[in-house]
């Protein structure tokens, strides 16, 4: 940030940073969400569930029913299915569509 509450040309209020490692707090309808109400800043995971998946809140609810002794080896198995970069812009799009900041990572 340039200054508190300024990233560049955007100014935040109350700064909501999502995270690009939290998948399960963070979705873009999420960033969208919270536009109104607080600047929010999405950073994209690109090697998360929401660019894995079409339909990412049902991996989300699955993992939610995980005990601890599966959880580990069912975090695996999900996060095999490749990254589709169709996605990637996707969710892109989907952040922006509701007016909150977006990108990837760098």
């Amino acid at each position: 940030m340039t200054s508190p509450g300024r990233w560049g040309p955007y100014r935040f209020d109350l700064p909501l940073l999502a995270g690009p490692r939290w998948d399960g707090v963070v979705s873009p309808q999420t960033a969208g969400d919270n536009r109104p109400s607080s600047a929010v800043l999405a950073v994209l995971n690109l090697e998360g569930i929401f660019c894995r998946y079409e339909d990412a809140d049902t991996q989300l609810e699955r993992i939610a029913s995980f005990s601890r002794d599966i959880a580990t080896r069912e975090m695996q198995d999900i996060y095999r299915e490749p990254v589709k970069p169709e996605l990637i812009a996707q969710r892109i799009k989907e952040i922006k569509q509701q007016g909150a900041v977006g990108r990837g990572p760098r």
